[in-house]
């Protein structure tokens, strides 16, 4: 192969890659309508409480040590983000034994609506690790986990939403892959998906300036809702209010993006952004809406990963088809 069909092999190899690193990241990016703060995201004075109920599995015993680890990955990162007022377990155990209730895996809606008015809990929320095995290869082992978390609406019992947390990992020993496996699924990227679900929506109290790009404005969510400095909120305003005649419930309307703001600053209740992009000048009233990251930073990082390693490949295989060529 001469030099200069390797090179144009080559850039055709670079721009295939480059392009799906780029459109790749894109799917599932569409922001999920925010819930209502409570059963999940909009103007509330107090956090929804969440208690995270329990872990079963089909893999291994009630009383195995990898529910527990797994109910403490799960608590630690509902507590992490901030947006939720998380039941400790304790206080959980502690009433539910009280009022003689035992809770099992598959809790149905009349249940949950029950144990949501024991506890005064308006999300829960039950896992079941379905996938948990490690293969030797070699001199280390290579671990697969796979857990279903559920969302339940405890006001209601109706089912939010169903996550399926995925992890790999390798480790010397079976034990430490099939841990580090679930921490793989768990961490900024189950958050970023509970995120997803329980977005903040707000509304926009004040506007210094025009309301356009570059001008200030603050928004009706503030830090002890778990807003925090560089998120990012899409500003929508009704555009459809009334069909065939007949006006819309609130909450129904069909809404149009005017603008994207970014927090720069935030207190108790409220929150301080600038305007970074505006198709239209934004006013008070405005809606906010959270805009949740299509990936985690693991994830991002993960991708760029990818990519490099399909470069070094292609150019690899470029020579190494050159040189049997020549």
């Amino acid at each position: 192969m001469s030099l200069g069909n390797k090179v144009r092999a080559l850039r055709k190899v670079v721009v295939v890659v480059l392009m799906w690193s780029l459109l790749w990241p894109m799917a599932g990016a569409a922001a999920l309508p925010a819930l209502a703060q409570g059963a999940g995201g909009a103007d509330a004075a107090a956090k929804p409480r969440l208690a995270v109920l329990g872990v079963t599995s089909p893999v291994f015993s009630r009383s195995s040590a990898f529910n527990e680890y797994v109910l403490n990955l799960i608590t630690h990162d509902v507590t992490t983000m901030g947006r939720f007022d998380v039941v400790e377990r304790s206080h959980i155990d502690a009433v539910l034994r009280e009022q003689r209730f035992q809770l099992s895996g598959a809790i149905d809606p009349a249940t949950a609506v029950e144990v949501g008015r024991i506890l005064g809990v308006d999300i829960g929320i039950i896992a079941s690790v379905e996938v948990l095995e490690a293969r030797r290869v070699e001199t280390w082992y290579r671990a697969e986990a796979v857990t279903m978390v559920r969302l339940i609406d405890m006001q209601t019992g109706r089912l939010i939403s169903t996550l399926r947390v995925e992890g790999s990992a390798t480790g010397d020993t079976s034990l430490e892959a099939q841990r580090k496996a679930l921490d793989h699924g768990f961490g900024s990227r189950f958050r970023n998906r509970l995120a997803s679900v329980f977005s903040f929506q707000g509304s926009v109290i004040e506007v210094h300036g025009e309301g356009l790009k570059g001008d200030t404005v603050f928004i009706s969510v503030g830090r002890s809702h778990g807003v925090q400095v560089g998120a990012e909120f899409e500003v929508k305003r009704p555009e459809v209010t009334t069909l065939a005649g007949m006006q819309l419930p609130e909450g129904h309307y069909f809404m149009r993006t005017v603008a994207a703001i970014r927090v720069t600053d935030t207190s108790s209740e409220f929150s301080r952004a600038t305007v970074v992009r505006a198709d239209d000048r934004v006013l008070e009233g405005d809606t906010v809406v959270e805009l949740v990251p299509a990936k985690s930073p693991e994830e991002k990082s993960e991708t760029l990963l990818y990519v490099l390693t399909a470069l070094l490949v292609a150019v690899l295989l470029l020579n190494y088809g050159g040189d049997a060529a020549d």
